[in-house]
């Protein structure tokens, strides 16, 4: 957390304690997260 209480993120842990940092560009944080987070339809 930061001094402003806010939450800071890193990188992610996979379940087999894999870690991946990733980059401050928002587009390709959001993409990984809508391809991982999100349902196929």
């Amino acid at each position: 957390m930061t001094a402003q209480d806010q939450w800071t993120i890193k990188g992610f842990i996979d379940t087999y304690k894999n870690i991946y940092t990733i980059s401050n560009d928002t587009k390709i944080v959001s993409k990984i997260l809508e391809i991982h987070l999100f349902p196929k339809i």
